[in-house]
């Protein structure tokens, strides 16, 4: 071979391996199966499971404990609270600092803090160890979306994003049931080692993830307010899906609280069945929500999703057979399946690569604000109407989400017939 021909291989040989991870990570490839997604989704499996091994059965440990209805929508609305405080604080340190170290110090906390719930099984401190644990979960799974924004590539986000989303669908199918069943063979103890052993899991794949560096980020003015910066935490463009999701999700967060609860007093068998089933519909249905919502828009996923939200609350109020029981759960999992990636994919549409960190922590921060409401009204609602009327009462939530997409949603420059209206002005203009 020619020595200039040699030096030239070699040059771009080079060149190659010294492209960062960001290139590789963000490049136009469409290639969804990479290593890196199968461990990121992975591990958002684990976190998730972490979470919803306890959502099921900390009712009985908080009423076990000495607390009643109040006391158990009380507790899931400050871990819910707790949750929303961390996210854009979690989101601004991924988008600022690093996308790796705050997710490994989010995880040694869900290790540990279970220990302390077997230490200290006292209702004050069992409230403020779940808002604690409420932190880190909050800042492991926003860290978990935000690298998997960075692996997945652009052209196949909606379906990356739906099976990314199903591996929380996985986790809610099993992991309460599975919490539910520890907690009654085992009891609680062997319940919180459990989940800390889940997490000492998520901390070894970690440490095998490819981190995405830091993007490129425009300067910001130094001397605004602290109120203006404040809000740079948070990310406009996610907004309109964040709105929608908050309103549609409230019910979501009293039935996760009490659904357990209503199941054994109303004789409809274990809370761990209704889990199940809602998780496997939201898996179903999130293999062909996502590619739907890639090349029709989540419109279609709204308007049906609000439907299945509608009909399984109306049959928590007037069912009475676990039959319907069942079904309920089926059409609270289609619900959520659909709309969750269709969402998902609006709030980060427009946004640039240095703001994906802030776009899903406010994504997910409505997620908290809504189970932070929906716990806590749920807790009012059920000791003053008992559960049927809760349930009923808080399903207004789902018309005014349709309501709120229909009027405002889907005009705003994130939604997704605005968005490619705006793409082919710009292609027309450029021609």
């Amino acid at each position: 071979m020619h020595l200039s021909n040699f030096n030239h291989l070699w040059h771009q040989k080079t060149k190659y391996e010294s492209r960062t991870d960001e290139t590789i990570l963000q490049s136009d490839s469409s290639q969804l199966w990479t290593r890196n997604f199968v461990l990121i989704a992975l591990i958002n499996l684990l976190v998730s499971a972490t979470g919803k091994m306890l959502d099921g059965s900390f009712s009985f440990y908080v009423i076990e404990l000495g607390g009643d209805n109040f006391v158990v929508g009380l507790t899931a609305g400050l871990c819910a609270i707790c949750s929303l405080i961390m996210r854009p604080i979690a989101g601004w340190v991924l988008d600022n600092i690093s996308r790796k170290l705050i997710f490994f110090i989010a995880v040694i906390g869900l290790i540990i803090i279970p220990f302390f719930y077997m230490v200290f099984p006292i209702l004050g401190m069992t409230i403020l160890l779940r808002c604690m644990s409420g932190i880190c979960w909050s800042t492991a799974s926003t860290s978990s979306n935000t690298n998997a924004c960075d692996i997945i590539p652009r052209k196949r986000f909606g379906e990356g994003m739906g099976f990314f989303g199903l591996t929380n669908s996985l986790a809610t199918a099993i992991a309460p049931a599975l919490g539910l069943l520890i907690m009654e063979k085992c009891g609680f103890n062997i319940l919180f080692i459990s989940c800390a052993a889940v997490a000492i899991v998520v901390l070894l794949l970690l440490t095998r993830l490819k981190f995405s560096p830091l993007p490129t980020k425009k300067k910001i003015d130094s001397n605004r307010s602290i109120f203006s910066k404040i809000l740079h935490l948070f990310n406009k463009d996610a907004i309109p899906a964040a709105i929608f999701i908050f309103l549609a999700a409230v019910p979501s967060g009293a039935i996760y609280s009490f659904i357990a609860l209503y199941a054994s007093i109303e004789g409809l068998g274990s809370g761990g069945l209704f889990f199940t089933l809602q998780a496997i519909f939201t898996g179903v249905s999130r293999i062909f929500a996502g590619k739907i919502a890639d090349t029709k828009g989540e419109g279609p996923m709204v308007y049906m999703s609000v439907v299945c939200f509608a009909i399984n609350i109306i049959l928590l109020v007037f069912g009475k057979t676990q039959l319907l029981f069942c079904i309920s759960a089926c059409l609270m999992g289609l619900g959520l399946g659909l709309c969750i990636p269709a969402m998902q994919t609006m709030a980060v549409r427009i946004v640039p690569p240095e703001r994906r960190g802030s776009a899903s922590s406010t994504f997910l921060c409505s997620w908290d604000v809504a189970w932070a409401i929906g716990g806590i009204l749920g807790g009012i609602l059920v000791e003053s109407a008992g559960y049927r009327a809760m349930f009923g009462i808080l399903g207004v939530f789902e018309i005014l989400a349709l309501l709120y997409y229909v009027i405002w949603g889907r005009k705003s420059p994130s939604a997704f017939k605005v968005y490619q209206a705006a793409q082919q002005k710009k292609l027309n203009a450029g021609g």
